[in-house]
C-alpha cells in the first residue's frame, strides 16, 4: 500500500508534532513496529477495507482520488486498531505481538500507552485530512468511534473476576472481536461509496455479527476436532485457558465430574492437563452439536443476505466470509 510513506509524513509535518524534539521519530518508529507489519494477515483490517471498497463502489467512480479516500480510510482504520491492540498488550501484560516483544516491553508501560493514544487520534486527523470534503465524513469518524468503544467495553468483560463456571460469558468479548474484523471494513467503505440508508446498515450489521460468531465457533471447533487442519494451534487456546466456544458449552453441559476436571485442568499450559479437557469435549459430544450450529448459522445468513438489495452483493459478502475463514482465523 504505497500510500503509507504518505502517513508517515502527514503527521510528521503537522506543526504541533514538529515543534516537539523527538516525536516526529516516536511516531515513526511506532508506526514501523506496530502498524506496518508487512503481513497480510495481521494486515486484515486495512485490506479488508479496500477490497469491500472496490466491490461496493460503482466501477465508474472508482476514479484515483476516490481511492485516495479508501486508502486513507483504510490506513486510520488499521492505526486504531494497532493503538487499540498496544492497549491491550499492556492490560493484559503481553510479553509478544506478531512474534516480536510488545512495544510495552520496549518502550515502558507509560510510553506505550501514551504512543496508543497519539496514534489514535492521528488517526482521526488522516481521515479529517483526506475526507473531511465527504458527505459521510462524519458518519466514519462516528463508526472508527463505536469501534474503539465496543473493544473497551471488551475490555471491561475480559477484566472482569468471575467464577470458573460463569467464563462463558467472556465469550462475548471473542464475538466483539470476530465482529469488528468486518464492521468497520465493510461499513465504513459502504459510507464512503455513500450508501448510507440506516435500514441497509442494520441489515449489514446483523449480518455481520452473525457471520462473525459463526466464523469464531468454527475456528474454536476446528482447533479441537481437526487435528490435521492448519487451524490446529498446539492446544493454545486451552493451555493459555482462552474462553471458547468449546469450553461455554462444556460448561453448560457438564455432569459434576466433568465439571471438576474442567476446573482442575482448563488453562494449564501441559499437554496431559490439555488431553483431559479435549476429552471431555469428543465424550459431550461437542463435534456432533456443532455440525447442527453450523446448519443453522448459514440459514440465518443466508436468510438475512437474501433480503438485501441489489447495491449488496450476496456473493460479496460470502467471498468476505471465506477470507475471513481460511486467510485471517487460521494461525
Amino acid at each position: 500500500m504505497a500510500y503509507y510513506p504518505k502517513v508517515i509524513e502527514q503527521v510528521r509535518n503537522w506543526t504541533f508534532i514538529k515543534e516537539y524534539q523527538g516525536l516526529p521519530d516516536r511516531y515513526t518508529n511506532y508506526m514501523n513496529y506496530n502498524v506496518d507489519v508487512k503481513d497480510t494477515k495481521r494486515m486484515a483490517t486495512a485490506l479488508f477495507t479496500l477490497y469491500s471498497y472496490k466491490h461496493l463502489e460503482q466501477p465508474e467512480k472508482q476514479t484515483d482520488e476516490n481511492l485516495r479516500k479508501a486508502i486513507a480510510m483504510a490506513w486510520a482504520f488499521r492505526m486504531a486498531e494497532a493503538s487499540q491492540l498496544t492497549l491491550d498488550d499492556v492490560l493484559d501484560n503481553s510479553l509478544t505481538r506478531y512474534m516480536k516483544p510488545a512495544w510495552h516491553k520496549l518502550e515502558g508501560t507509560n510510553s506505550a500507552v501514551l504512543d496508543a493514544f497519539f496514534v489514535e487520534n492521528a488517526a482521526y486527523l488522516i481521515l479529517q485530512e483526506e475526507m473531511r470534503d465527504h458527505p459521510q465524513f462524519l458518519n466514519i469518524v462516528k463508526l472508527l468511534k463505536e469501534y474503539y468503544l465496543m473493544l473497551v467495553v471488551g475490555q471491561y468483560l475480559d477484566m472482569r473476576s468471575i467464577p470458573f463456571e460463569k467464563s462463558f460469558e467472556l465469550l462475548k468479548y471473542r464475538n466483539i472481536k470476530g465482529y469488528y474484523i468486518t464492521n468497520m471494513p465493510i461499513r465504513g467503505s459502504m459510507y464512503l461509496a455513500n450508501i448510507d440508508n440506516p435500514d441497509y446498515h442494520a441489515k449489514v450489521e446483523e449480518i455481520l455479527r452473525i457471520s462473525g460468531e459463526w466464523i469464531i465457533i468454527q475456528n474454536d471447533y476446528q482447533e479441537v476436532f481437526l487435528p490435521t487442519s492448519e487451524n490446529k494451534k498446539d492446544r493454545r487456546d486451552i493451555q493459555q485457558g482462552t474462553n471458547t466456544w468449546c469450553l461455554a458449552k462444556a460448561l453448560e453441559l457438564a455432569s459434576e465430574s466433568q465439571m471438576k476436571v474442567l476446573k482442575e485442568n482448563y488453562g494449564k499450559n501441559d499437554d496431559e492437563s490439555a488431553m483431559k479437557i479435549e476429552e471431555i469435549y469428543r465424550d459431550l459430544k461437542l463435534d456432533e452439536i456443532y455440525l447442527k450450529i453450523e446448519e443453522e448459522y448459514f440459514e440465518k445468513v443466508n436468510k438475512r443476505l437474501d433480503i438485501l438489495p441489489n447495491i449488496l452483493p450476496k456473493s460479496f459478502f460470502w467471498n468476505m466470509m471465506h477470507i475471513i475463514k481460511n486467510e485471517y482465523m487460521n494461525g
